[in-house]
C-alpha cells in the first residue's frame, strides 16, 4: 500500500531541504544505499565512542596504544635487551668471564633478533601462553625464546639470557615510557599544534576585516575591531587577533617547557630488577658496573634513567608532563567558552554559516548551534579529570610497587582520546564560522562606555580638577542604572567639553578617544608580531619532534603507514 499524496508531498519536502548536492531523491533509494558494510557494523558494534563514531579522530592509535602496538614494542625490547646484555658480555673479562650468559652477537644475528615478533600472529603465542602462566611478561619472555629456539636455532643454547636478570617493569616500564613518547611528543603535541594553527589561520584569514570606518587621515591597516568583555559586561575595546592570540601563545609556552634544550623532556625508563636494588645483577656478575650498564641501556632508548628506582619508576616525570597537558587543556576550553560567547545569541559577533541540508536544532529551526564546541568542552574536561587521576595514582603505588600502575597504562589510549577528538570537532567547527561585521559595529557603537576608561585617564594625565572617573560615570550611565547608548551619551558629552574650558587640543584629543581604532592600534600591532613568534616557536616544536630520541618508534611509525 502506498502513503497518501499528503505524506508524499511531506517526504518530497523533507529530501528537497537536504539540498541539490545530495543525490537521493525518494526513501526507496535511501533505503536501498543504507546497507552496512563490515567496516560500517565492526564502528557501529564498538562499544567504545571513540573507536565508533569518532573512528576518523581516534583510529590511528591503533598504531600507538592498541595490544598490537604494545606486543611489537615488546617483543623489540626483549630484542633490544637481549643485545645489550651480550654486547657487555663481549667484553667482559671479569671473575666469571667462562660463564657468559650469552657471548658476542654478529650483526646479522642481531638484525633477526629484532625482526622476531613482528606478526601479529606473536601475540596469539603469548596469549597462549599467558591463558596458563597468567602473567603477560612472562608469557611474552617465553614467547620470545620460543622463536629464538624455532627461527633461530644456532642461539637457542643462550635463550636463558632473555629477560636475565629483570622483573617485568624491566620490559614493560619501557614499553610504556616509549609509548607515552609516541603518543604524547608525537601525537598529542602534533594534536596541539594543529589546533594552535588552526586559530592562528583563522585570525590571518580575518583580521583585516574593517569594523569601523578609519578616517582618511589614517592609512593604517583595517582592525577586526572586537569588544572585550569582564565579569560578562563589555569593558574596553580589543581586536580578534589580540583575543584569540592570548591563549595560543600559552598553549604553545607550555608546550616549550615540555623540553629541555632542543628535545622533549623524556618519560622514564626502567632497569634494575624486582625492587631496583641490582640484587640479582650483582649477584650473578659482582664485577660489572650495573648502575653504569643500565643508564647506558634505558638513554639508549631515548627514555630518562631515574638512578634510585622501586620495581617500577617514580612516575614523577609522568605526572608532571600529565599537569602541564591539563593546564594546555584549561587554555582551550578558556577558548572554547570565550568564542561560544562570542556566537551566542543576541550578540552574535561570529555566525555558523548556513550550509544547505544542516539542521541547526532537532526541532527549532531559528537556531544553528555550536554543539562540535559544546561537546569539546565536555571531552577535554573528562580527558583532564583522567589526566589528574593518573597522576596522583601511578605514584601511588605502595611500598615498591604493585599491578595497579600497568592495568592503568593499558588503558592510556582510552585516556587520551578524548583530546583528539575534542580538538578535531573545534578545529572543524571554527572554519564553519564567520565575523558578523555588522553586529560587531552596532555594539561598538551601542556602548560608549568602551571607550571611558581611556578618556578618564587622559583627564587625570592633565590633572582634571574634579572626579575623572564620575564624570564619566555620569555621562554613560543613566539614572535607572542602564547603559547610555551613543545617541545619548554624545551630548552629554559635548555638554562637557563645551564646558570645561580644555584647549582645543584637548578636546580633539578626547574626542579621538571615541575612535575605537585609535585605541586598539598598539595592542594589534604587538598581537600581529606575536603570531610571526608564534609560528617561530611552532617550527621549532616540530623540529624538537625530530630531535628526541624516544620519537624514533613514532618516526618508523609515520613511514610505515
Amino acid at each position: 500500500m502506498q502513503p497518501d499524496e499528503f505524506a508524499q508531498s511531506i517526504m518530497r519536502a523533507m529530501i528537497k531541504g537536504y539540498g541539490p548536492e545530495f543525490k537521493y531523491n525518494s526513501p526507496g533509494e535511501l533505503l536501498a544505499a543504507a546497507v552496512a558494510t563490515p567496516e560500517d557494523i565492526a564502528r557501529l558494534m564498538e562499544p567504545f565512542p571513540a573507536r565508533g563514531r569518532y573512528r576518523k579522530s581516534t583510529d590511528f592509535l591503533t598504531q600507538v596504544t592498541s595490544g598490537y602496538a604494545l606486543g611489537r614494542k615488546r617483543y623489540r625490547l626483549f630484542a633490544l635487551r637481549l643485545i645489550s646484555l651480550a654486547c657487555l658480555m663481549e667484553k667482559y673479562q671479569g671473575v666469571h668471564r667462562d660463564k657468559k650468559i650469552i657471548p658476542g652477537l654478529t650483526p646479522d644475528d642481531e638484525k633477526k633478533l629484532l625482526a622476531l615478533g613482528d606478526d601479529i600472529n606473536c601475540d596469539i603465542l603469548a596469549e597462549i601462553l599467558e591463558s596458563v602462566a597468567e602473567h603477560d611478561t612472562a608469557a611474552y619472555a617465553d614467547a620470545f625464546k620460543i622463536l629464538i629456539y624455532c627461527y633461530l636455532p644456532h642461539l637457542a643454547p643462550y635463550i636463558e639470557a632473555v629477560h636475565f636478570m629483570d622483573t617485568s617493569e624491566d620490559n614493560w616500564g619501557n614499553v610504556i615510557g616509549l609509548t607515552l613518547s609516541e603518543l604524547v611528543f608525537g601525537h598529542v603535541v602534533s594534536a596541539y599544534i594543529g589546533f594552535c594553527e588552526s586559530v592562528l589561520d583563522y585570525v590571518d584569514r580575518y583580521k583585516n576585516t574593517r569594523i569601523w570606518e578609519i578616517p582618511e587621515t589614517e592609512d593604517e591597516n583595517s582592525i577586526f575591531l572586537l569588544p572585550a568583555f569582564t565579569h560578562q559586561q563589555s569593558s574596553t575595546n580589543s581586536t580578534c587577533t589580540k583575543k584569540f592570540v592570548t591563549p595560543v601563545k600559552q598553549v604553545v609556552q607550555l608546550l616549550l617547557e615540555m623540553t629541555d634544550g632542543n628535545v622533549f623532556k623524556p618519560f622514564a625508563g626502567k632497569f634494575g630488577g624486582i625492587t631496583g636494588n641490582y640484587d640479582s645483577h650483582f649477584a650473578a656478575y659482582p664485577d660489572i658496573n650495573w648502575f653504569a650498564h643500565g643508564k647506558e641501556y634505558v638513554e639508549s632508548l631515548g627514555l630518562y634513567y631515574e638512578s634510585i628506582v622501586n620495581q617500577s619508576v617514580s612516575f614523577t616525570r609522568e605526572a608532571q608532563h600529565f599537569r602541564t597537558l591539563r593546564t594546555i587543556n584549561e587554555q582551550i576550553v578558556k577558548f572554547n567558552l570565550d568564542f561560544r560567547f562570542l556566537v551566542s545569541c543576541p550578540g552574535q559577533f561570529f555566525v555558523k554559516k548556513l550550509r544547505v541540508g544542516r539542521k541547526g536544532s532537532s526541532s527549532n529551526p531559528g537556531k544553528t548551534n555550536l554543539w562540535m564546541f559544546e561537546g569539546a568542552e565536555m571531552l577535554l574536561r573528562k580527558a583532564n579529570a583522567l589526566l589528574e587521576f593518573n597522576a596522583t595514582a601511578l605514584q601511588g603505588y605502595t611500598q615498591e610497587g604493585h599491578m595497579g600502575r600497568s592495568v592503568l597504562m593499558r588503558d592510556i589510549g582510552t585516556d587520551f582520546s578524548s583530546i583528539f577528538i575534542a580538538l578535531s570537532r573545534m578545529q572543524t567547527e571554527l572554519k564553519g564560522c564567520v565575523p558578523n561585521v555588522e553586529k560587531i559595529r552596532r555594539f561598538i557603537e551601542e556602548y560608549p562606555s568602551l571607550s571611558m576608561s581611556a578618556m578618564q585617564y587622559v583627564l587625570k594625565r592633565e590633572r582634571f580638577q574634579g572626579d575623572a572617573y564620575r564624570e564619566m560615570q555620569s555621562m554613560v550611565m543613566n539614572p535607572d542604572g542602564s547603559y547610555a547608548t551613543r545617541a545619548e551619551f554624545m551630548p552629554r558629552f559635548e555638554t562637557f567639553l563645551a564646558e570645561s574650558g580644555f584647549s582645543p587640543e584637548l578636546c580633539a584629543e578626547l574626542r579621538s578617544c571615541m575612535n575605537p581604532t585609535q585605541l586598539v592600534r598598539p595592542i594589534e600591532k604587538q598581537a600581529t608580531a606575536e603570531i610571526i613568534t608564534l609560528r617561530n616557536d611552532i617550527s621549532r616544536l616540530r623540529q624538537i619532534q625530530g630531535n628526541t630520541p624516544s620519537l624514533k618508534w613514532y618516526f618508523e611509525r609515520q613511514q610505515t603507514i
